[in-house]
């Protein structure tokens, strides 16, 4: 698995989900009943989602990540539209199990 493209440093919050060939950067915030999953453009990181998800956390459960390739996640080989898709279907598997998730 390739290195994260930045700093290995996460901030308070910031979790990893690791599995085969894969290292994602997450945080999880809010104390809402309902869950919010925002992702970020390309290019971006999820970072871009702090003022939005500070002033909605009272509402929402509230995930935010790094896709691969972008942000603390590992890198990715091929094409954006596989880099996309796999970090779409963690988010589905997460969200499904997100009331386990402390």
């Amino acid at each position: 698995m390739d290195a994260a493209r930045t700093s290995t440093t996460q901030t308070p919050g910031d979790r990893t989900f690791s599995g085969p060939g894969v290292a994602l950067n997450y945080r999880l915030q809010g104390k809402g009943s309902r869950s919010l999953v925002c992702i970020h453009g390309v290019g971006s990181n999820l970072e871009a989602w702090e003022d939005v998800a500070a002033k909605l956390d009272d509402t929402f459960r509230i995930l935010t990540l790094d896709l691969r390739g972008h942000g603390r996640s590992s890198l990715v080989k091929g094409a954006i539209r596989s880099m996309i898709s796999s970090g779409t279907c963690w988010l589905s598997l997460t969200m499904s199990a997100s009331r386990s998730v402390a």
